[in-house]
């Protein structure tokens, strides 16, 4: 019987390996461990060695002890491994880094035995939360030298056999979960760990030319929120110094500055991480910088300080700053042939010195047409394909100018390579009804119909994006409405108690207090409610907040209000100011919107090309063609800083970021139930419509970011065409 079998298994192993399979590697693939994460075990090795193998509720791929810890029981460290590198160990918990959630899952996990001492006051944990706050006061012990050594050779020998592990995503606990963990504490070397060729460091250099800019004209709390998430923690700009972010840079303050191990943002913070960027992530250098110094001009106004009380890296920071006083640089995308561009100032006449490059070529101004504060310079001859550079220089102060290009028209482009036909199966696949179109730089490159596509197209639930917005930034640039004011000064009956407090902006964030109007119609709504007129004197005169004003709550109610809002400033219905102010001016002849006689909101009725139009205007902020819809107001502004918007879907806006983790922190994404997706990616200039209805209802709050698999899917494998250089 032992004898059979064995020739059983051996029949068996032969028939596997006799299978014809021939290897023909995609390109479609990286390597699964991304990461590796260092912690300290917070006990000694004999309770750790528990928690790690026995408890059966964390573990680590490898366990570096200590010599100086009384329960090791050798005479020389040993490395032990508890998780063989294939499998994956419970040592991270809930985590983000560089975009990714639950790093368990493409991480290696090293703890090291290491037990700081703290106190806590029970009392004041539940203020504070997680496992490391006011409420509890550490002391670190310094790691064992011999300890450090084994977990640099160990370090290296992993980051050996896994190569896609960059300097920066060698991180700590803390990095990936700054609100619940502290390890491995400030004591840690990591510095040393990158001498020696492990992690990422910043150049003093570098840090000492920021740190002299900065010193200058410090940067808003915002700008670091972002550049922190540009590096790869996860955190909300907020422009508050707020508990995650405080969180944050505690953690980023443990890594790269444990001299100053607290939650306080300082010049060191920002130059630390603008260094490290400019090292590790120089695509995200520029907008951070393009922030900086916008608001840096404007605030300093011009004002120079003496050379003679400058030390150098003072001085090259001051240069910076009055180059970008006296020089003024737009960076569009455009198409050739196409472009002109727009100076705008009331005192144009006071600028002869003002000098014009394109791409680094310069341009006469002698055939400018000039009219009463601007220029107008026909560019169309020296523009290229994608993007451009137009630069306005002086010997004058340029801060008060304004400069506007022509924006992308959307082109039809055949281009066989680009068919994707991966992004095909998977559409027959799921059965869509509908179609999907990828544009870059105005040339739309994928038009695909898939089943039996709905004529029209209606949008239903995601109506607000093309209807609302557009006419409040259209009513933003044609009347001055802004984001801080009051809706009682444009609606005289808008007297419900409470509303004198609300602002514009409280209505578009969703914090003004408002629950669905669903809930009182049955039993509050005066009879008659199919009159449009009665409705909307009782949610304006009569129906009561249910939150207090800054609780964030999306409503449908919000967006009612909004559309009153353009409806009393403008004079005209809905309907009547888009057609006036949007719609028409574009040529958009398909585009309307229609009642249901149920919601009082309506949806937008269109066709897959008038929509992809209002999505171009949108990239181009508010230009198509030779046609202006909007100019970059307060509350466009505000639009551009959002990377999804709040939808009944989801509790509170969220980024599709965590899903994805091609997308960038200008990617605007609204997703639907049914599988319909938008997506406006404005620093790759990338259009993405997903007009295609799904064969099932979509759930789109499974994962924090919002997104159904379904949407993960397509916005991935499109972005996968980008970063391959293939879109």
């Amino acid at each position: 019987m032992k004898f059979l079998s064995l020739s059983c298994a051996l029949i068996m192993l032969m028939a596997c390996s006799n299978l014809p399979i021939t290897k023909q590697p995609s390109k479609g693939q990286n390597a699964r461990i991304q990461s590796l994460i260092l912690h300290f075990t917070a006990g000694n090795y004999k309770r750790s060695m528990f928690a790690l193998r026995e408890s059966g509720a964390v573990s680590a791929h490898y366990l570096v002890p200590s010599l100086t810890d009384d329960t090791y029981d050798k005479s020389s460290l040993e490395i032990i491994q508890l998780v063989d590198e294939s499998q994956r160990a419970w040592h991270a918990g809930y985590s983000h880094w560089q975009g990714r959630d639950n790093l368990n899952d493409t991480s290696i996990g090293i703890e090291i035995v290491n037990e700081p001492l703290c106190k806590q006051d029970i009392l004041e944990r539940n203020f504070f939360g997680g496992e490391f706050g006011d409420y509890r006061q550490c002391e670190f012990p310094q790691f064992d030298e011999e300890q450090i050594e084994l977990v640099v050779k160990l370090a290296k020998d992993i980051l050996s056999r896994h190569p896609d592990i960059d300097p920066t995503r060698v991180v700590g606990h803390s990095d990936i979960a700054p609100a619940r963990k502290n390890d491995p504490g400030p004591a840690f070397p990591w510095f040393e760990l990158y001498q020696q060729g492990v992690g990422a460091w910043y150049e003093q250099e570098t840090f000492e030319q920021y740190q002299a800019m900065f010193e200058i004209h410090p940067p808003a709390l915002a700008l670091l929120q972002r550049a922190l998430l540009f590096y790869g923690y996860k955190i909300k700009v907020t422009g508050e110094l707020d508990a995650q972010t405080q969180g944050v840079i505690r953690a980023f303050k443990f890594h790269f500055l444990p001299n100053e191990p607290d939650a306080v943002p300082t010049i060191t913070t920002y130059a630390a991480v603008f260094a490290l960027i400019e090292r590790y992530r120089e695509e995200y250098l520029r907008s951070l910088l393009s922030r900086y110094f916008n608001d840096a001009y404007v605030v300093l106004g011009g004002q120079q300080v003496a050379d003679d009380v400058l030390t150098d890296s003072e001085r090259l920071a001051q240069q910076s700053l009055r180059q970008k006083i006296t020089e003024r640089t737009l960076a569009f995308n455009a198409v050739t042939g196409v472009s002109t561009l727009t100076i705008k100032q009331p005192s144009i006449a006071e600028l002869p010195q003002l000098k014009l490059h394109l791409n680094g070529r310069y341009i006469s101004l002698d055939f400018a047409v000039q009219e009463t504060g601007r220029l107008e310079v026909d560019l169309g001859r020296w523009t290229r394909n994608g993007k451009n550079v137009v630069q306005v220089s002086s010997d004058s102060d340029l801060s008060n100018i304004q400069l506007q290009v022509t924006g992308t028209e959307l082109r039809f482009v055949e281009k066989p390579e680009l068919s994707m036909p991966m992004l095909d199966r998977f559409a027959d696949a799921s059965a869509l009804n509908g179609a999907i179109f990828v544009a870059r730089y105005g040339e739309v490159v994928k038009a695909q119909q898939y089943g039996k596509p709905p004529k029209p197209l209606v949008l239903t639930d995601n109506s607000h994006l093309f209807t609302t917005y557009l006419a409040l930034f259209s009513l933003a640039s044609e009347r001055g409405v802004s984001l801080d004011d009051f809706l009682e000064t444009y609606l005289p009956e808008y007297q419900v108690a409470g509303a004198s407090a609300r602002q514009i902006k409280h209505l578009l964030q969703h914090t003004s207090g408002y629950g669905e109007l669903a809930e009182h119609q049955v039993e509050d709504m005066p009879e008659g409610t199919e009159n449009r007129g009665l409705h909307r004197a009782y949610v304006l005169s009569q129906l009561p907040f249910q939150f207090s004003l800054g609780t964030h709550y999306v409503s449908d109610t919000n967006t009612y209000v909004l559309n009153q809002l353009v409806e009393g400033v403008s004079g005209m219905t809905l309907q009547q100011y888009l057609n006036h102010y949007v719609w028409w001016p574009l040529g958009l002849k398909n585009t309307s919107l229609i009642y249901d006689g149920v919601s009082e909101l309506p949806s937008l009725k269109t066709d897959d090309y008038e929509l992809l139009v209002l999505m171009q205007l949108l990239m181009n902020h508010g230009r198509y063609g030779q046609v202006q819809v909007f100019d970059e107001n307060s509350i466009f502004n505000w639009y551009l800083n959002q990377q999804s918007l709040p939808s009944k879907y989801n509790s509170e806006q969220i980024s599709a970021m965590a899903c994805v983790p091609y997308l960038t922190e200008q990617s605007f994404v609204v997703p639907a139930e049914n599988g319909q997706l938008y997506v406006l990616d404005h620093e790759h200039q990338l259009l993405l419509l997903v007009t295609a209805s799904h064969h099932q209802q979509l759930d789109t709050s499974r994962f924090s970011c919002g997104l159904s698999m379904f949407h993960q899917d397509i916005l991935n494998h499109v972005y996968q065409q980008v970063f391959q250089g293939q879109l």
